[in-house]
Order: structure tokens, then C-alpha cells, then sequence
């Protein structure tokens, strides 16, 4: 799957807001970094895409019921799906649930096994050690039965991180564990990082689901974030033609250049495709 094109009115954000009404936001190939201040709609724009794919991997808000009192609401998703492009779209005349209309333009249903769904991560659910998602479990296992070098090559891609230290993960009773030289109990976030997104791409490369990631900065360290640039550097390698889409905040404090430039160097050096959200009246740059 290779998520094209998100179009979406969210009618209960304020009205001065960029998704109060209808908009599209184009996703292109490769990677691409979804920006904009706090409350400029990146998170609603990765559940409005959870939700007309009705994915049960999402991370995220665990409820995805905004109001539509005033208007309704409409989100539709263009995706290629083994080189076809399929559109749905789904539609609220009020606030029921669910939408009272849902159409595509080709054979579409969520339970469909040819349709390869996003994994997704946030930062406000992050990973615990041990913890991961059944999802990324049961599809980890699946990939090992078929191809048993896919931990292996995890592994090599975690070590290929400079503060890794030895860090490997195991599938183990249907859980997947994490060692250095035994069980560990706990990792800083940059860790987490790096081993989630070997994980992903890892599925990525074997599946084609794309990886979503929301508020993807948030909580790595000063200590580990150059690391993990670097690290990007690596995965992006490993998968060149993977669909990757990251939301970052760019946050007032941030105004200076020189300060936005030192927070931001390494990501968007990776980064294929741009797009800023905004209120409405005023874009973040």
C-alpha cells in the first residue's frame, strides 16, 4: 500500500481552522513529514486515515468521534494497492456513528487480506519493553516463518545504531523481548526508537504496510537525537521505496532559525515530501 492523497473536513475544530473545512493534503512517495504548531490537526489527519482504513494497529487516540454537529464531516483516502488506485471515502450527515455513507471506486473492504494496513505509533502511546503491539507481533512471526533471517536483520539494523550497545530483540512466546546479554526491563526512549523502527521497516520491507508516526520527536533526549539522525540514514537505505510518515511539532520557542535548524537537522535531510498544516490564517514555516 502506498497512501496517496488524505482529503478531510472535521467539522468540530474551530472555524478559523484549516480542517473546519474540506482540504487535501498530497503524501507523494517515499518519506514525508507532516509539520505545523500544536492543534494545526496532525493527529486528527493521522486518525482521519486510521479510520477510513479501520485499522485495529492504531496507537493513537483509542476513539476517533468528532463532532459533526455543524455540517458533517468527510474524509477520503486515495491509496494504490498493487499499482491500483482505490478512493474511499467516508461521510457524515450528523453526528452518527457510523458514517452514513462509505463508497469507493474499486472492490474495498476493511477486512480485505490484499489490503496491507499502516502500522502506527505516537508518542502519547509509546512502546514499553515486552509491551509491543499484538499486531507487529503476529505479523513479525508470520515474516520469520517465511523468512527466518528477518530477526537477524533487525538486529544488525538495531546495532547499526551508535548507543545501542548490543541491543537485540527475540520472539518468544509470542512476545517479543529485548536482551542485552539478558531480559531488559526498560530502555530510554532513544532506544525505543531505534528498535521500533527497526521493527517497522523490517515489516515494511517484507509487507509494504506503511509506517505512521505521530509526534515522532517528542521525548528523545538531546544526548540521543543526533544519534538517531544518523541512524535515519541507515534505515533509509534499507528501505528506499518504504512509505514512511512522520508528524513533528514546530513549537513557538522554535521561531529563531538557528534554533528551529538545530532541532531539526537530520530528519528532513531524509524527508521526500512536505506538508504543513496551519489554523487556517497563519502558516508555520
Amino acid at each position: 500500500m502506498r497512501i496517496s492523497k488524505i482529503g478531510l473536513r472535521l467539522g468540530y475544530m474551530h472555524p478559523k481552522h484549516a480542517l473546519h473545512e474540506y482540504n487535501e493534503y498530497s503524501l507523494g512517495k517515499g518519506w514525508t513529514l507532516v509539520k505545523g504548531a500544536n492543534g494545526t490537526g496532525k493527529t486528527a489527519l493521522v486518525n482521519a486515515i486510521s479510520c477510513v482504513l479501520e485499522c485495529p494497529n492504531f496507537v493513537g487516540w483509542p476513539n476517533f468521534n468528532p463532532d459533526f454537529s455543524d455540517g458533517g464531516g468527510r474524509i477520503a483516502l486515495d491509496f494504490f494497492q498493487d499499482n491500483t488506485k482505490v478512493t474511499v471515502t467516508k461521510k457524515w450527515e450528523d453526528n452518527e456513528d457510523p458514517p452514513s455513507s462509505i463508497y469507493s471506486n474499486g472492490l474495498w473492504h476493511p477486512a480485505s487480506e490484499k489490503i496491507v494496513k499502516p502500522f502506527f505509533v505516537s508518542y502519547d502511546y509509546p512502546p514499553q519493553v515486552g509491551c509491543f503491539n499484538e499486531n507487529e507481533i503476529a505479523c513479525l512471526e508470520s515474516l520469520t516463518e517465511k523468512n527466518p533471517q528477518v530477526i537477524d536483520e533487525i538486529n544488525s539494523l538495531i546495532a547499526s545504531a551508535s548507543f545501542t550497545h548490543g541491543l537485540k530483540i527475540h520472539i518468544q512466546s509470542s512476545s517479543l523481548v529485548v536482551l542485552r546479554d539478558e531480559l531488559i526491563d526498560n530502555l530510554g526512549m532513544g532506544e525505543e526508537v531505534v528498535v521500533r523502527l527497526a521493527v517497522l521497516s523490517a515489516i515494511n520491507k517484507y509487507t509494504g504496510a506503511p509506517l505512521i508516526w505521530d509526534n515522532w520527536y517528542r521525548g528523545l533526549s538531546e544526548h540521543h537525537i543526533q544519534g538517531v539522525y544518523n541512524f535515519l540514514a541507515t534505515l533509509k537505505e534499507e528501505c528506499p521505496d518504504g512509505q514512511f510518515i512522520f508528524t513533528q511539532a514546530i513549537h513557538p520557542e522554535w521561531a529563531s532559525e538557528s534554533e528551529y535548524h538545530r532541532r531539526r537537522v537530520g530528519l528532513e535531510d531524509y524527508i521526500d515530501n512536505v506538508v504543513t498544516l496551519s489554523t487556517g490564517d497563519q502558516y508555520i514555516e
